[in-house]
């Protein structure tokens, strides 16, 4: 199966104000897969300024340093 990554700019499309961040994730899986692009493992990964957004957001990140 393949693999599907999404690379998400969190400061250019955040988190809608009134959303549950813990539901991002299953939102893009199910749009991805009723589009056809997600048979096998998913990846998110989000890409930004993320500190504000961890104090905003109950949303896991693991922060992965360049390199």
């Amino acid at each position: 199966m393949a693999k599907t990554w999404v690379f998400w700019d969190i400061n250019s499309c955040p988190v809608p104000k009134d959303y549950d961040a813990r539901l991002v994730g299953s939102s893009i899986e199910s749009a991805l897969k009723k589009a056809g692009y997600c048979e096998g493992d998913l990846t998110i990964t989000a890409i930004g300024n993320l500190s504000h957004i961890l104090q905003l957001n109950p949303i896991r990140l693991c922060h992965t340093p360049p390199g």
